[in-house]
């Protein structure tokens, strides 16, 4: 689901947008290991439910320490 959420913002579209365009690339799915996606209200209700101090833990886990910079890979 992170990654999903990662390509949607990578994409810039809305969660109905981005699952229809990926949907078109089964190269991308396999990638990220995906038989199938969620439907695009499975997608924003999942992320709707995970409250900011969890996103800020997942930036902070991933945060390179030495310059600041913060990712999510």
């Amino acid at each position: 689901m992170l990654t999903l959420h990662a390509l949607r913002i990578e994409l810039g579209k809305s969660h109905r947008v981005a699952v229809d365009l990926l949907s078109e690339m089964p190269g991308i799915l396999e990638e990220i290991g995906l038989t199938r996606l969620p439907h695009y209200t499975v997608l924003h209700t999942w992320f709707a439910c995970i409250p900011n101090t969890t996103w800020r833990a997942f930036l902070g886990g991933t945060a390179e320490k030495r310059t600041g910079h913060a990712a999510i890979d």
